[in-house]
């Protein structure tokens, strides 16, 4: 193989990278996977189009931490229920006053409302209000949709803040409420100005330096209970929301409590909340429903596993499934959301972790498949009474979420080890050598050396890629008559080591890498001459005992360059090249004991093309 097919081989396998990236930008590698990128595009749901319309409420199960491709999916699936089963009604895992600011954004496009979300809520969050926004005011008036809030209000912060929305400017309130609406105005002029542009994180009673927001709290709760006629006469329209919000605030008191005295019964109330204030907007409402919450929520079984740590627990999809009044039994689809980096070794789990991480080793990076259960006989089995649906993510977690804990993810698992057999051609500069045997041989070293060689490989799921290579020049010879006495038999050979430092910058896919990186190794080329005596000889003075004589040069060298390579993978079998240029940092003169004064120069600076072949291994 010389460097003209090897360089053929590169540009053929530039070639197919680049039309792999153009079919997934422009037409999706996947069309059964949900592309998470393009807004508009509802590919990924058709296991759904025969089933939605048998039901009326819709959950799916998340795991918080993963709040980019979550919100995105919960965007997506909005908008493929409004379309196919004719959903009316969000639900979300936060309590009615934050339901209720959200739902005034998206049906007003109020941008005064959205700057609010924006400094209150995750900005992947904030973005997937604003997309709902703009798809509902697109809409029919008939035809919007309305959010609602269905958990306790344990965001306090949007909680002040909402109360503060409610308060009239253009009106004086009553003496006996005055010093509570105007803490209420302070206290979210603080947040707006002081906490959120701080990092610092809420301590467990709310407090903000001296001041302290569960006692300011504690007091306008009990100055609203005393005059609530007071309170509607200034608030006038606004103070219906105003006395939810009072009355979650209470609620979320009392949840607080049982909570921070680490108690099963805060697990218990939640659930029993959250299915409470469903059944009323339900009751009241009617229609299809749509909600993504965190999985353990969504389980329809008496949780037992799902990973929980909750035993003989009706979670709230549970509740809905069984309750007499609103005839949900038949009528609720869930579907679980599990994620590649979720903990599949866990006690609940570990009979089926084999099988959902073979699921996940067909499915690339970034993406959401949507997998039917009942197609799956293990999986069916293991699940059928918690979800009807799975989705499949391969995203990866957000960093910035409170939730997050890097000792839950171990992300070093998702890491691939190469081992490879390496085939590489180096182009020498070896004139200087060669030229000492011009008159005495026809013969000449090529410039180009063969070397074959191992390397091992770790590939990080960051995309940065550390390569090891150590290999073994092919020797070469040539043959010099000096005269009748003996003759000189020359041989070239020698071996390098490498260590490589490289990024891969298509780390989001499974079957190519594209490669670019430097190079620190060492590199000894050595040269023996053998002389081949006709008679024997024991002359001393000769430098020789019998009829050879060996004498060794060596030419070692630090190296240093730039690497850019592609490797496509298949299965287990990885293959791929890659062109380099090392530069030689050391003498470029030939040494036996000490170097030569004198004698040719030879540098070990050389471009290469490289093959490689071999096997990948998952940790």
């Amino acid at each position: 193989m010389n460097l003209r097919i090897i360089k053929r081989y590169l540009i053929l396998s530039a070639c197919l990278v680049a039309s792999i990236l153009q079919v997934q930008g422009k037409e999706g590698k996947y069309t059964d996977t949900l592309d998470l990128r393009d807004d508009l595009s509802l590919a990924g749901f058709g296991l759904l189009d025969s089933v939605v319309q048998d039901y009326r409420v819709f959950i799916t199960g998340e795991n918080h931490t993963f709040m980019e491709s979550n919100s995105k999916l919960w965007l997506k699936t909005i908008q493929y229920l409004h379309q196919h089963a004719g959903l009316k009604t969000i639900m979300i895992e936060y309590g009615q006053t934050s339901g209720w600011l959200i739902n005034k954004y998206i049906n007003t496009g109020d941008t005064s409302l959205y700057r609010v979300l924006k400094n209150y809520a995750f900005k992947e969050y904030s973005d997937a209000y604003k997309g709902l926004m703009e798809y509902n005011m697109a809409l029919p008036e008939k035809d919007r949709l309305t959010l609602v809030g269905v958990d306790l209000e344990r965001g306090v912060n949007s909680a002040v803040k909402v109360l503060s929305l409610l308060i009239p400017r253009d009106k004086v309130p009553h003496d006996s409420i005055d010093i509570h609406i105007e803490s209420i105005l302070g206290l979210a002029m603080f947040q707006d100005r002081e906490y959120y542009n701080d990092d610092e994180e809420e301590e467990e009673d709310f407090s903000y330096g001296r001041y302290s927001v569960t006692q300011t709290l504690n007091l306008v709760i009990e100055n609203f209970r005393n005059h609530p006629e007071l309170y509607q006469e200034f608030l006038d329209s606004n103070f219906d929301i105003f006395s939810h919000t009072i009355t979650n605030l209470e609620d979320v008191r009392r949840w607080h409590e049982m909570e921070e005295n680490s108690t099963i019964q805060d697990y218990v109330y939640r659930e029993k909340y959250m299915y409470k204030r469903f059944k009323e907007e339900y009751l009241a409402r009617g229609g299809t429903f749509y909600g993504q919450f965190g999985r353990c929520h969504s389980t329809k079984k008496l949780a037992d596993k799902n990973s929980c740590g909750w035993y003989s627990f009706r979670s709230f999809a549970h509740r809905l499934k069984n309750d007499p009044d609103m005839g949900l039994k038949d009528q609720i689809l869930s579907i679980g959301v599990f994620y590649e980096d979720d903990d599949f070794s866990n006690y609940d789990w570990k009979p089926i972790q084999s099988k959902v991480e073979k699921l996940f080793s067909k499915l690339d990076d970034d993406r959401v498949l949507l997998y039917d259960f009942a197609s799956d006989t293990a999986l069916h089995n293991f699940f059928k009474e918690d979800f009807d649906f799975v989705f499949l993510n391969t995203t990866s977690p957000s960093e910035d979420h409170p939730y997050f804990d890097i000792d839950d993810y171990n992300f070093d698992q998702s890491a691939t080890y190469d081992f490879c057999y390496m085939y590489t051609r180096s182009q020498f500069d070896l004139d200087q050598l060669n030229q000492i045997f011009t008159g005495v041989t026809l013969e000449q070293f090529s410039n180009t050396l063969v070397s074959h060689g191992i390397e091992f490989s770790s590939n990080e799921e960051d995309g940065f890629v550390s390569r090891t290579t150590l290999g073994w020049f092919t020797g070469q010879s040539i043959t010099t008559v000096e005269n009748s006495t003996y003759s000189n038999t020359v041989r070239l050979k020698g071996w390098s080591y490498n260590n490589l430092s490289m990024y891969n910058f298509l780390r989001n896919m499974k079957a190519v890498d594209l490669l670019l990186g430097v190079s620190l190794g060492y590199t000894q080329l050595m040269m023996d001459i053998q002389q081949d005596y006709e008679i024997n000889s024991t002359s001393v003075n000769n430098a020789n005992i019998g009829n050879q004589r060996v004498v060794r040069y060596t030419n070692p060298g630090i190296t240093a360059g730039a690497v850019a390579g592609v490797n496509l993978t298949a299965g287990k079998l990885t293959l791929g090249g890659s062109y380099g240029i090392q530069k030689d940092l050391s003498k470029t003169k030939w040494m036996s004991v000490d170097r030569l004064r004198t004698g040719p120069k030879t540098s070990l600076t050389s471009p290469y093309l490289a093959l490689r072949l071999g096997v990948r291994i998952d940790n």
